[in-house]
């Protein structure tokens, strides 16, 4: 990702003590469990340009993966789900809406 310049932006914003605990954190909350990523790094926001290479981004490398296609089809629709929860919620922040607490 970093050296192709199409993900030049949203590698920028990655930061470079990222951990294995951030992805667990975030696994976890994405599969259904506690909102730990939430709780211990705060929300993410993106706007919808990084959000869209983003997903890009996880499209071209789980085609690389030597899945059935159903599976990734469905894994890249699942991705989809908080990558644009994330998107309103900066657009939110951005009008100054009210946004629903978390649970």
């Amino acid at each position: 990702m970093g050296a192709d310049p199409r993900f030049k932006t949203i590698y920028a914003m990655r930061p470079a003590n990222i951990s294995i605990d951030k992805l667990a954190c975030f696994l976890c909350g994405w599969l259904g469990g506690p909102r730990l990523f939430q709780q211990k790094y705060g929300p993410i926001r993106i706007p919808a340009a990084e959000r869209d290479q983003w997903l890009c981004c996880m499209q071209e490398s789980i085609a690389e993966q030597p899945y059935w296609p159903e599976f990734k089809a469905y894994l890249i629709a699942q991705l989809k789900i908080p990558a644009e929860f994330i998107r309103k919620r900066r657009e939110q922040d951005q009008s100054g809406r009210e946004r629903p607490a978390a649970d």
